[in-house]
């Protein structure tokens, strides 16, 4: 086991705040503010997962060239891979980990203690960021039966460049035989209401609540007979919040509001 202490969502979220604190610059182009921190974090969540911060260098470059003639979107975005780089070595400094780089020295004790595995099952997997192609082809090469059931889905296929990272990596590690499994019956789904696309998570969650609203006053559905998943509930449990408060929907949630969106602590 590793000496390091693992840290959440939650202390990660303290951390940026110190970091945003104690820079005056980070501070007057970014303030403090609950919607400010958790982009930040979901920034840097977006590049340690996929390996950017790795070589800072070329993303930078890579930025600058994406955003030619736009200094102040330019000047948030270096700003922003500064802080990943403080909050890195903030880690190291204070001997802890986030569970990106928890899953990185799982890799290493794979490596080092030789570990064997019997039978692998992969079930669920689509959009597969970096961290985990190191994780998985990792321990697929100590593996003695691997199974990945991966589930196609013909309406996500007809889009314009989308594809199964998953399929496409499991074709990169070796010989798999794909066996094609009919369903035991259809998938109730609405034509034409396959895929909304929203410009922020404001407007996504916005068309959730109108959704709802709907199927409560013209289908009749009652409101404790509907679920809705998000991919991440500490994202969007404020606006959650807010939002369905403000088109008067009853709801439980699986997830707390984080404290950091109080405004006491604003």
């Amino acid at each position: 086991p590793s000496s390091k202490k693992k840290i959440d969502e939650k202390f990660k979220v303290l951390l940026i705040l110190d970091i945003l604190a104690s820079n005056e610059a980070f501070n007057s182009l970014y303030g403090n503010s609950a919607g400010t921190v958790s982009i930040l974090l979901e920034f840097i969540n977006d590049l340690k997962l996929n390996m950017y911060h790795k070589d800072m260098g070329s993303l930078k470059e890579k930025l600058k060239k994406s955003f030619g003639g736009y200094e102040k979107v330019i000047k948030r975005a270096m700003s922003a891979i500064n802080i990943l780089e403080i909050y890195d070595r903030m880690l190291v400094e204070h001997n802890i980990m986030d569970e990106i780089d928890q899953t990185l020295e799982l890799v290493s004790a794979v490596e080092k203690n030789k570990i064997k595995f019997d039978t692998l099952i992969f079930d669920g997997f689509y959009d597969l960021q970096k961290v985990q192609e190191i994780l998985f082809g990792n321990i697929i090469k100590s593996a003695k039966n691997i199974y990945a059931i991966i589930y196609e889905d013909p309406r996500i296929n007809e889009i314009s460049g989308m594809q199964n990272d998953f399929l496409r990596f499991l074709k990169g590690c070796g010989n798999f035989e794909v066996k094609k499994v009919k369903p035991g019956h259809e998938i109730r789904v609405k034509k034409g209401e396959d895929i909304v696309r929203s410009l922020s998570t404001e407007d996504e969650v916005v068309s959730i609540a109108r959704a709802i609203r709907y199927l409560n006053e013209k289908e009749k559905i009652k409101y404790g007979e509907m679920i809705i998943t998000f991919p991440s509930m500490f994202t969007y449990i404020p606006y959650v919040d807010r939002i369905f408060k403000r088109y008067k929907i009853p709801y439980n949630a699986s997830f707390e509001k984080p404290f950091i969106s109080l405004p006491q602590i604003i």
